[in-house]
């Protein structure tokens, strides 16, 4: 988990497969995840250990990467496995690779988990390095997979989520909507993602002044913490709008939290295949998207695209023209959960796939 065992869509994937895996997995195979320890939450590394998975810390890659795979090494070669499966968005999976290759682990799995990086230059050197030294390579889109692997080929492994869990109930939308006093006829917008760069906090923000000149009964629910957090906490304030701003932080029942939502905004940079929109689809929320985000994660047809080069005043205007058109909210979450067990969203068969592909590659 080369971001971290963190609050991120990765960690949340894999935290699903996790449980799965226990659920109605294997006894032949022993899987360990490596913890870089100054990206990890101790929420999200309990969660982990209390499903029964060993987590091993390692220090930060990014400050010294000799130091960082000479400790890897040394981890690896005790552990005497027989593959490492990492996750990451770049070439810079490299450093993970070259401590793999060392060690003589014959299976070196790579998994894309985005379509851009923030280093690009390093990427751009370690690619070729990268090709050479990974064996099996994944992608949690098609998107992602070209991003990270050209003209190579790779095996599409949809981030996948419990559906059934995340749809739509009257009962839990009115009591969370009572809980916090948000009235029947308030329109209540959501967005779940950490406080960084990719998920554009300070557009959503502009589009949301924009939703409130609108309706100015309309509310923000903001899920998640990150380094941003405090600039746009501040950004809020600055604009006066604060009175319509929630910041929720980070919450272990996000599936009864989406009950209550009326509509969901994704206005991100770059995406692989967030998870957040499979879980905005499976409780039947009607989402505005940007269209850095793959085609792939919505085969359902109330997730609407939307360039970034668009003025927010627009992206304002067609969510409530959105909202305002939407049908019925239980049929459509019922009708959006078959069409993602359809594409391979269900977690139970990306489990499934999973440990067919280990047991192929470590026997």
């Amino acid at each position: 988990m080369t971001g971290g065992i963190s609050t991120d869509g990765i960690t949340s994937a894999w935290l699903s497969i996790c449980k799965e895996w226990k659920k109605n997995g294997t006894d032949n195979i022993e899987m360990d995840f490596l913890g870089i320890t100054e990206n990890s939450s101790e929420s999200a590394l309990t969660k982990i250990d209390q499903l029964g998975f060993k987590i091993i810390p390692v220090n930060q890659r990014i400050k010294n990467p000799y130091k960082y795979i000479k400790e890897l090494t040394n981890i690896l070669s005790k552990g005497k496995y027989n593959a490492i499966h990492i996750n990451g968005s770049s070439a810079f999976m490299t450093l993970e690779l070259i401590a793999a290759r060392i060690c003589g682990i014959p299976a070196r799995i790579t998994h894309s988990h985005n379509t851009s990086c923030s280093r690009v230059t390093i990427h751009k050197i370690l690619t070729p390095f990268f090709k050479y030294l990974n064996t099996s390579r994944l992608a949690c889109s098609y998107d992602a997979g070209r991003w990270l692997y050209g003209k190579q080929d790779f095996m599409v492994f949809h981030n996948g989520i419990s559906l059934d869990k995340f749809c739509y109930d009257t009962k839990t939308r009115n009591r969370i909507r009572s809980r916090f006093g948000f009235l029947d006829n308030e329109i209540i917008i959501g967005h779940v993602g950490k406080f960084n760069y990719q998920k554009n906090h300070e557009y959503l923000i502009e589009v949301f002044e924009n939703v409130l000149n609108f309706n100015n009964k309309a509310r923000l629910c903001l899920f998640g913490d990150g380094e941003n957090f405090d600039n746009i906490r501040n950004l809020v304030s600055k604009k006066g709008i604060a009175n319509h701003v929630h910041f929720m932080g980070c919450v272990d029942n996000i599936h009864e939290y989406l009950q209550a939502m009326d509509g969901m905004i994704l206005p991100s940079r770059f995406e692989g295949l967030p998870n957040v929109m499979i879980e905005w689809q499976a409780a039947g929320l009607p989402s505005l998207v940007s269209d850095k985000i793959t085609k792939e994660s919505a085969p359902n047809d109330f997730i609407h695209f939307m360039s970034l080069d668009t003025k927010p005043y627009d992206w304002a205007k067609k969510f409530i023209e959105i909202i305002e058109e939407y049908g019925n909210r239980k049929t459509q979450s019922y009708d959006a959960i078959y069409n993602l067990v359809q594409n391979n969203f269900e977690i139970s068969h990306q489990a499934k796939e999973l440990i067919q592909l280990y047991n192929r590659l470590c026997t």
